[in-house]
């Protein structure tokens, strides 16, 4: 798979890449660069970050292949939920992602490039 996915010639569409200062929303910004993808990946922390569960929904509403990270601690600082309401909704997010896909967990920002194994997503979804 891996060597397939190298053979595809990937261009990564990265939201800090893009010029989001447009006369948009960050969310209808977002979209439009899932519009341009042909997968999604979904690096998920320790705070509930409302775009990126949009993003998720939106890629799902796509059908596009969706590959998963969770980072099994803090990445920084500022990686903590302090909102218990939202700390729980991310817990049930993460829950519903185990539940539909394979997901791969890293500890440090720069390991999910970095892993050996090649990641899939469910049967069916490539």
């Amino acid at each position: 798979m891996f060597d397939a996915v190298l053979r595809a010639n990937p261009h990564p569409i990265r939201m800090e890449w893009k010029d989001v200062a447009r006369p948009t929303t960050t969310s209808i910004a977002s979209r439009g660069m899932l519009e341009e993808s042909s997968i999604y990946v979904g690096i998920f922390a320790q705070r509930d970050g409302r775009v990126i569960i949009e993003e998720l929904r939106y890629a799902e509403e796509l059908r596009l292949p969706i590959l998963v990270f969770f980072a099994e601690k803090p990445l920084n600082d500022d990686d903590v939920e302090s909102d218990p309401a939202r700390a729980q909704e991310l817990a049930a997010i993460k829950t519903d992602l185990l539940a539909k896909y394979t997901v791969a967990t890293f500890r440090r920002v720069e390991e999910p490039g970095t892993k050996e194994r090649p990641l899939a997503p469910p049967a069916g979804q490539l």
